[in-house]
């Protein structure tokens, strides 16, 4: 019997409830069967795209046979929604676009070499499958919202993911774009890049077609709140944040060390 990492189980129970997958059972009138069985499914992909990231954030020297072991329990955790292999590669385009630039921090290529609308939605490609997923097996939800009114949502909620994450990322090697902002400039410019981008989403926001449906507005006032508070916590997390921590940073000890 495959032990339970509970710890993980419960960050992947938070992911889902922030990025709101449980309404979206609820709105599609999911049976309580149908609905352990497919949120397990859900689970199990995850688990395995947070084993990917793991090793990507663990360690400077990456194993390509760890790695691919990796993408093939992603695969084999996608054939349990009927998509099989050939499609696979498709469903995780993105993913692998992301893997791409994780690895690419050994090379010294930072996120902010990109616009930071083309990275952080490369960086919500997890979530961004997910919500495929359910939309894809239950089609009622396609009366209400199409999956590309979720854009302003998801980039808002990423970027409060780093913001949130700058102190527990400083353990280990992965694409913190706040955090990579602090180390690579400083706090005013991190401030005005950050505030700039979160000022741009709501611009964004603030136009979409709220007309459609009831849940149309409900997904245009999710990512208004989120704006609020991610505009909070960026003040809150730059006064907070010292270059004493910036010099736990495992990026970039990593980085400086193998130059």
């Amino acid at each position: 019997m495959q032990t339970v990492d509970v710890s993980l189980d419960q960050k992947i129970e938070e992911l889902f409830s922030y990025r709101r997958f449980s309404e979206l059972y609820d709105i599609a009138a999911v049976s309580s069967a149908l609905r352990v069985e497919f949120h397990q499914k859900l689970k199990n992909l995850q688990t395995a795209i947070y084993h990917l990231d793991a090793h990507l954030e663990e360690n400077w020297v990456l194993d390509e046979a760890i790695l691919n072991d990796r993408w093939e329990k992603i695969y084999q955790s996608l054939s349990a929604f009927g998509i099989g292999e050939h499609q696979a590669e498709s469903y995780c385009g993105h993913i692998k676009r992301y893997e791409k630039h994780e690895k690419q921090l050994r090379k010294g290529i930072m996120p902010q070499k990109y616009s930071m609308e083309y990275f952080y939605f490369y960086k919500s490609c997890d979530v961004k499958l997910m919500r495929r997923l359910i939309f894809e097996s239950f089609p009622s939800l396609k009366k209400l919202f199409s999956l590309s009114e979720w854009r302003w949502f998801d980039l808002i909620t990423e970027v409060n993911d780093d913001v949130t994450d700058v102190f527990e990322d400083l353990a280990f090697i992965n694409g913190n774009s706040f955090l990579i902002s602090l180390a690579k400039s400083n706090k005013a410019k991190t401030h005005r890049t950050f505030s700039d981008f979160i000022d741009y989403i709501e611009t964004k926001n603030n136009l979409v077609d709220r007309s459609r449906s009831e849940w149309s507005q409900t997904i245009f006032e999710m990512t208004k709140q989120n704006i609020s508070l991610t505009k909070v916590l960026l003040n809150e997390n730059l006064n907070t944040f010292t270059n004493e921590d910036l010099k736990k940073s495992a990026l970039f000890i990593q980085f400086n060390n193998s130059q």
